[in-house]
């Protein structure tokens, strides 16, 4: 032990004398003995050294983090199907008021399994700001949204530009800037989407249930959409994409006025048509008029005025009549108000003759009904009036502040 190790005594302050085999220390001044304990080197404290990183740990971690950054994109793209079906989709806010678009037929189909059809469409929000157009889907019970899109374009582009169609149980739908949407049509959940070089005018579905689209872009491109095909694909227009346009507003087929038989002092404005039922809409004298027939027999069935009781009925011809399901439904202007008639296309008799919302002269807007097989929905200045398709009767208004 060295000087700067000696120990010292406690009285004295001198070093003491140590007798290690003793284990006693003894101060050479006072005398004093302590018992003392010897600490060998092996016996004093060491620190530990680092283990450092097992080998294994760094190939492991980065690993993992290679396995994520591949699933997430798959798990991002699948999270529609592993999600539980309550928490799918995300639903945009519903307008408190809305204007129907009226310038293409509704799709009618029934999305919950409740027997009613359900209506799909296009629409404007009411509620200031740019006019802008989205898609959305209706409970015929509720009359609340089951789902509604985001806005797809301003309201002018969106009529040319943003088209729906049905194909099984899938909704396709564009938007005003060339995108598509596949979307399952109970729910809304997106499925797939696409990018185009340029916006769609014109969107067919497959007839006979199986998901496959075909469309037509601005710059004239036909293209054909297929879910199981990762792109849309370059193809000719089908068989059944008819070449013209569809008839603004109406469900039936729309004949040219000449289609209809001849009624003297009758003069027909319109003629719709659903296989062997047809109905020509149009003037005898001064009054409204409805002539039925079967356009591949000459003849008539019958003829009426559009009301039972002509007086008072405004001297112009609807024309935003529809038929469906053998029974024509036909929205008239009298002096006290607008109306609407259900008259069933076998005999022409009423089947229900009811006042609808507005007053003054006809609108296009206005004029046109959108009638399915178990509701009737009436456009007005705001919002829809929904009708019982068998009695008249009114249900609600979807979407009128």
């Amino acid at each position: 032990m060295n000087d700067a190790d000696a120990l010292q005594c406690p009285t004295c302050n001198v070093p003491v004398l140590i007798d290690t085999t003793a284990g006693v220390a003894r101060c050479p001044r006072c005398g004093a003995v302590r018992h003392v304990e010897a600490v060998s080197d092996d016996m004093a404290p060491t620190t530990r050294k680092a283990l450092g990183m097992p080998p294994f740990v760094a190939p492991l971690f980065f690993g993992g983090l290679a396995l994520f950054a591949i699933s997430f994109p798959v798990l991002h793209w699948y999270e529609d199907r592993i999600r539980p079906a309550n928490s799918i989709p995300k639903v945009a806010a519903m307008p408190t008021k809305l204007t129907w678009d009226v310038t293409h037929p509704p799709i009618f189909h029934d999305l919950d399994g409740d027997g009613l059809d359900d209506l799909i469409g296009r629409y404007r929000p009411d509620e200031g700001g740019a006019a802008t157009m989205r898609v959305g889907a209706f409970d015929a019970k509720t009359l609340k949204p089951i789902w509604t899109t985001q806005a797809l374009g301003s309201w002018v582009d969106g009529l040319s530009t943003v088209q729906v169609a049905l194909a099984g149980q899938m909704v396709l739908l564009s938007d005003a800037h060339g995108g598509l949407q596949l979307r399952t049509a109970s729910s809304g959940a997106k499925v797939e989407q696409y990018a185009l070089t340029s916006p769609v005018v014109q969107l067919c579905a497959a007839p006979d249930g199986e998901v496959k689209f075909w469309l037509r872009t601005r710059a004239g491109q036909g293209e054909m959409v297929d879910p199981s095909v990762p792109q849309p694909t370059p193809t000719a227009r089908p068989s059944w994409c008819p070449e013209g346009p569809a008839a603004p507003g109406s469900r039936a087929h729309v004949l040219p006025p000449s289609s209809a038989p001849a009624v003297n002092g009758f003069a027909p404005k319109g003629v719709i048509n659903e296989g062997t039922d047809a109905v020509a809409v149009g003037l005898q004298g001064d009054l409204p008029t409805l002539v039925g027939f079967d356009p591949s027999r000459p003849g008539v069935r019958w003829t009426r005025p559009v009301s039972l009781d002509a007086q008072g009925i405004r001297k112009v011809a609807p024309m935003g009549a529809d038929l469906v399901n053998g029974v024509v439904y036909v929205p008239y202007q009298i002096d006290r108000g607008r109306r609407l008639l259900a008259a069933e296309v076998a005999t022409g008799k009423t089947r229900w003759d009811i006042a609808i919302p507005g007053a003054g002269p006809g609108t296009a807007t206005w004029e046109r009904i959108m009638p399915g097989l178990s509701r009737v929905y009436v456009p007005g200045p705001h919002g829809l009036s929904v009708y019982d398709a068998h009695t008249g009767h009114e249900l609600g208004t979807l979407g009128g502040g």
